[in-house]
């Protein structure tokens, strides 16, 4: 049973005196439910929000997104969004810590319609770009993992391995997953830091702005095309395209296998959401898992999704043979400079792209946050591999046996509100 908002706000008053608080609403929550929490409001208007985990599990991953706080602490200033803020913890009678931090303000960063033109094409790659010009010491310094191109090919050769055992993943992507899997030329990048868990959950927007960046706890490093993969999955061909454009500029160099990467781990997570849903025994969302598939299968037998294979960013269109789909997309000629670029400034013309994707919480609307100063933005590369030759489907051999590797829960999803009478139309709080 979800423990009451006020008893939520008493430990709120514990773990910071000097606050005083007026209301408090509940949060609701998917992923298991595995924390009661409320958003509190203050004498002053302002907004927190209170956590308390339901479980060992739930409490270490609440620990973790604390270690990646207190890792970005001294980057904050330099983020073109907010991040939220750790104020002070308590505990229950039982022992159970609660802990109380600053409210992010938001909505989902949705781009099923997204203009390619858009301002939010340039926020968006700056805000990548940001995370990933983050000092690798970030991750190194706090005990936070780090995973090199090996590494991250072993973790996907688990994940189709899991795919492959259900039986209920059709040959035809269980056999393209692998040949990508194969091609090592697609897999020499640079690892950088990444933020691991983005999503339209995750990364909130506000006025066409990336306003606020949430989910910290799977920060690490690895390849940053981890973090494109919900552009890719989510968002219109030409909007993806253009950011992936305007990111590279910001990074000051082209990861010519990036956006086929992405593309990669885009598809993946619809293998990974039918496993973790056959684990649940929820009948429905099985069936609707095995439907994802289904669709994406339709989708590449009808080429309007290519194949997975190096591409180079950067060519004049997408024609009908182009490996990333048929829609032709023109490159766009962006102008130079350094930093971070004006959220207005214009990419490319818009095409309007909407796939099937599993639901997606939504958090609380709320007014806009300050802007801060642009993080810098350095350049790394590196190439680690040399191509091998193609073969057959056969999980056992694809790169020799390999145990499965647990995969990362979602530890700290967006604090999501209750939709409450209160609640003015035009998105405010009360």
């Amino acid at each position: 049973m979800a423990k009451s908002p006020l008893i939520l706000a008493a430990l709120a008053k514990d773990a910071v005196p000097q606050l005083d608080f007026v209301q408090a609403i509940p949060l609701s929550h998917g992923h298991g439910d595995r924390f009661d929490s409320a958003v509190l409001t203050a004498t002053d208007g302002s907004h927190y929000v209170i956590r308390q985990a339901r479980s060992a599990n739930a409490e270490l991953e609440l620990d973790t997104e604390l270690v990646a706080l207190r890792a970005l602490t001294t980057f904050r200033a330099h983020f073109p969004f907010e991040v939220t803020k750790f104020l002070g913890e308590t505990k229950d009678a039982r022992g159970r810590r609660a802990l109380l931090f600053t409210y992010v303000y938001g909505a989902p960063a949705e781009f099923h319609n997204v203009a390619a033109n858009s301002p939010m094409v340039s926020s968006v790659a700056n805000a990548l770009a940001a995370i990933h010009s983050l000092p690798l010491s970030v991750v190194d310094n706090n005990g936070l993992p780090s995973y090199d191109a090996a590494a991250t090919v072993k973790q996907r050769v688990a994940e189709l391995d899991r795919a492959a055992q259900t039986g209920r993943v059709p040959a035809l992507l269980l056999n393209r997953w692998e040949r990508a899997l194969e091609d090592v030329s697609l897999w020499r990048f640079q690892p950088v830091v990444i933020h691991g868990q983005a999503s339209p959950a995750h990364f909130l927007e506000s006025d066409q702005t990336i306003s606020a960046v949430l989910g910290w706890d799977s920060l690490h490093i690895g390849d940053p095309a981890i973090d494109f993969a919900w552009i890719q999955g989510y968002g219109n061909p030409e909007f993806s395209y253009s950011t992936l454009l305007e990111y590279e500029r910001l990074r000051g160099g082209v990861d010519e296998n990036l956006r086929a990467r992405a593309q990669l781990y885009a598809e993946l997570a619809y293998a990974n959401y039918l496993v973790g849903e056959i684990a649940s025994g929820n009948a429905q969302t099985i069936s609707d898992a095995e439907n994802f598939l289904l669709d994406l299968v339709g989708d590449v037998e009808s080429g309007t999704v290519g194949p997975i294979g190096p591409k180079p960013l950067g060519v004049d269109t997408f024609g009908d043979e182009g490996e990333f789909g048929n829609a032709p997309v023109a490159a766009a000629s962006l102008a130079s400079a350094a930093g971070f670029v004006d959220v207005a400034q214009s990419v490319v013309a818009d095409e309007a792209y909407a796939p099937a994707t599993a639901p997606i919480e939504i958090p609380l609307i709320m007014p806009v946050v300050d802007e801060h100063d642009p993080a810098e933005v350095d350049l790394e590369s590196a190439s680690l591999f040399e191509p091998v030759v193609d073969s057959s489907y056969d999980h056992k051999n694809l790169f020799g046996e390999t145990a499965p590797i647990p995969t990362v829960s979602d530890a700290t999803a967006p604090i999501e509100v209750v939709a409450e009478d209160e609640q003015k139309p035009n998105g405010e709080l009360f």
